[in-house]
C-alpha cells in the first residue's frame, strides 16, 4: 500500500450542495437535537453573554455578544450584524474579526460532526433572520447552504473555503472540491478572516473602516499563530502518525508532517476489513507513534487498532466541543500542542 493513498483517502459521504434535505430526515433531526444552547456551551466560546440578542430567544447552536459583553458598538444605535456560521471555527473567526459589531450564531451543536449533519427547524428561523451566512463549502456544509437559500434567499452566502493560498493537500478522487478542513491551516484562516471583514463591511458600510482594521489585526495574529505552529511542529515533522480521518490534511500539508494513513476514509462509515488490515500493516511498518481519535466520532475504531498495534491513542478536537477552547487561536494552539506532544520522544518514554 502506498503511503500517499492512505494519507489522502477521505472522509465524508456526499450530498450535492444544492440538494434538499429529505423531509423525514429533517424531522428526525428536529426531534433529537437541542439547538438552543449559547455559543459558549460549544467550548468555542465566542461570546460573553448568554442572554437573547438580535436573533431573539430561540437561538440555534449559539449566539455571541461581542468582546465587551454588549451586542452593538457603544457609540452606535445601529444593530450589530446578524451572521450565521456553519461550524464553530468559522463562528470564532467571525467574532475575532467583528467583535462587538456582530451577533454570530453557529448552527453545528456541541459534539456533532459537520459531515452529513442535518439541522432541525429552529435552524430555519435563525437563517431567516440573518443578514449574512458563512460556510466552508467544498461539500462540507451543504446542509446550511440549502437551508439558507430556502429560508432567506436575499441574504448573502459567503463560501470561504475556495481560492486559498497553498499548499493544498493531495487531491483524492472522492474530494470533488478539495479537502474541506481548511481552518486547520492558520495561513488559510488569515485569508478567510480578511474575507469575513469584507463581508461585514459590505453589510454595514458605516463601520467599514473599523471592520477592515479589525480584519487586518486578526490576520496579523493568525500570521503569528502560523509561526508558533511551525516552530512547535518542526521537531516532530518526520515522526509518523495515523489520523482518524482527513481533518488534519491542511495542517499536514502546511508544516510537512508525516501522516501515514487515516483509519476512517469516510466519517461515519465503517472501513472495510481490507482497509483496516492495510492500516495496521502500515502502522507497524512505519513505526507510527500515535493513533488519533476525535471527540465528534466514536473512539472504538481507534482503540481497536491501538490494541492491535500497541500504539497509543490520542484524542484531538479539531472543531471545539463542550469543554473545548474559547477562541480560534486557542483551538489551533491546542491542536498543535496536543499533536506535538503525542509525537515527541517523551510521549513514548
Amino acid at each position: 500500500m502506498r503511503n500517499e493513498s492512505l494519507a489522502r483517502r477521505r472522509r465524508c459521504p456526499r450530498r450535492p450542495s444544492g440538494s434538499p434535505i429529505p423531509g423525514q430526515a429533517r424531522k428526525r433531526a428536529a426531534r433529537r437535537l437541542v439547538l438552543g444552547a449559547p455559543l459558549r456551551s460549544l467550548g468555542l466560546c465566542i461570546g460573553i453573554a448568554a442572554a437573547p440578542a438580535a436573533f431573539g430567544a430561540d437561538g440555534v447552536g449559539g449566539q455571541t455578544g461581542g468582546e465587551s459583553g454588549t451586542s452593538a458598538p457603544k457609540s452606535s444605535a445601529v444593530e450589530p450584524i446578524r451572521l450565521v456560521a456553519s461550524i464553530p471555527p468559522l463562528g470564532a473567526l467571525a467574532q475575532m474579526v467583528g467583535g462587538e459589531f456582530v451577533d454570530v450564531r453557529v448552527l453545528l451543536p456541541p459534539g456533532a460532526s459537520p459531515h452529513g449533519y442535518e439541522p432541525g427547524p429552529d435552524a430555519v428561523r435563525a437563517l431567516a433572520r440573518a443578514e449574512g451566512h458563512i460556510v466552508i463549502g467544498r461539500l462540507l456544509d451543504p446542509w446550511m447552504e440549502t437551508l439558507a437559500r430556502g429560508s432567506n434567499p436575499k441574504a448573502r452566502i459567503e463560501r470561504l473555503g475556495y481560492d486559498l493560498p497553498g499548499p493544498e493537500p493531495p487531491a483524492d478522487p472522492h474530494d470533488e472540491e478539495g479537502d474541506p478542513h481548511v481552518w486547520m491551516d492558520p495561513v488559510k484562516a488569515g485569508v478567510m478572516a480578511e474575507r469575513i471583514g469584507s463581508v461585514l463591511a459590505s453589510l454595514r458600510p458605516q463601520w467599514a473602516d473599523s471592520l477592515r482594521s479589525r480584519a487586518a489585526t486578526a490576520k496579523a495574529r493568525l500570521d503569528s499563530l502560523d509561526r508558533f505552529a511551525g516552530e512547535r511542529l518542526a521537531p516532530v515533522r518526520d515522526v509518523p502518525f495515523v489520523a482518524f480521518h482527513g481533518g488534519l490534511n491542511h495542517l499536514v500539508a502546511r508544516y510537512g508532517l508525516r501522516q501515514v494513513g487515516v483509519l476512517e476514509p469516510f466519517p461515519g462509515r465503517e472501513p472495510s476489513p481490507r482497509w483496516l488490515k492495510e492500516i495496521v500493516s502500515e502502522i507497524k511498518r512505519s513505526g507510527a507513534r500515535a493513533i488519533l481519535a476525535e471527540p465528534q466520532f466514536s473512539s472504538r475504531l481507534s482503540e481497536v487498532v491501538g490494541r492491535e498495534t500497541g500504539v497509543p491513542v490520542v484524542e484531538i478536537d479539531l472543531i471545539g466541543g463542550a469543554d473545548g477552547p474559547e477562541a480560534y487561536e486557542a483551538l489551533l494552539r491546542a491542536v498543535v500542542d496536543r499533536l506535538a506532544g503525542a509525537l515527541s520522544e517523551r510521549a513514548v518514554e
